[in-house]
C-alpha cells in the first residue's frame, strides 16, 4: 500500500504537475516577488530586534559552519521530503562509498523533483527552531528570537552556496537530477514564498 502511495505521488509530481507549476510560479513571479517585499517590509517593521540582532550577528562573524553540519543537515532536508512522500527505508549515511560525496539520503519507493531539490527552499534548521517556542520556556524566547534569526541567515548563505555549487555539478546533482532548468526556475521563486511564509509567520 504504501510503494502504491509512493509511486502515485512520484507520477503526480514528476509527470503531471512539474511544468505546469514551473510556468504557473513564472506567471505569477511579479505578484510573488510583491508579496515577498511586504512581507519583508512588514517583518523589519514590525518584528523583534533579536531577529534581526541573530542575522547580523551571523553575518558579523563569518560563522564558518562544519561541512560535516551542512551535509548532515542537507541531507536530512532530504530524509524529511522523503518520509512526506511516503518513502520507505529511509537513512542518512554520512560516510558514503560514492566518490565526492560527503552525505547520502537513501530510500526506496522511488524519486521525484520535491525530495531532490527541497534542501535549496525548505529551512529546516529555522523548523526545527521554531518548534522550540512550543514548549513552555517563555524566559529563553528572546535567545530563540536570536538564533530565528541566525538560522534564516544561515538558511540564505548555505542555500547560496549549496545552490551555486550543485548548478555547476556534473550529473549525480540535485538540480540535474530534477532538471537545471526546471530547478533554476522554481527553487528561487519558492525561496521567494517560504521566506514571505517565515516573515509573516514571525512578525
Amino acid at each position: 500500500m504504501k510503494l502504491a502511495i509512493s509511486k502515485s505521488i512520484n507520477f503526480f509530481l514528476n509527470k503531471i504537475i512539474k511544468w505546469p507549476l514551473a510556468f504557473l510560479l513564472i506567471f505569477y513571479i511579479k505578484e510573488i516577488f510583491f508579496f515577498f517585499m511586504l512581507s519583508f517590509e512588514l517583518f523589519i517593521t514590525s518584528s523583534s530586534m533579536l531577529y534581526i540582532l541573530g542575522a547580523i550577528i551571523f553575518f558579523a562573524v563569518n560563522f564558518s559552519y562544519s561541512n560535516r553540519f551542512l551535509t548532515f543537515e542537507h541531507e536530512l532536508t532530504h530524509a524529511i521530503f522523503c518520509f512526506l512522500t511516503f518513502k520507505s527505508n529511509i537513512r542518512i549515511d554520512m560516510n558514503p562509498p560514492e566518490v565526492g560525496a560527503m552525505g547520502m539520503c537513501r530510500y526506496t519507493g522511488g524519486t521525484n523533483w520535491l525530495i531532490q531539490i527541497s534542501p535549496y527552499f525548505f529551512p529546516t534548521l529555522t523548523i526545527f527552531i521554531s518548534l522550540l517556542y512550543l514548549l513552555p520556556i517563555n524566559d529563553f524566547y528572546p535567545l530563540l528570537d536570536i538564533c530565528i534569526g541566525f538560522s534564516l541567515a544561515y538558511h540564505l548563505k548555505s542555500n547560496y552556496m549549496e545552490f551555486m555549487v550543485n548548478m555547476r555539478s556534473g550529473s549525480g546533482s540535485d538540480t540535474q537530477k530534477a532538471g537545471r532548468i526546471f530547478s533554476l526556475i522554481v527553487i528561487p521563486i519558492l525561496n521567494l514564498i517560504v521566506f514571505s511564509i517565515i516573515f509573516r509567520l514571525i512578525a
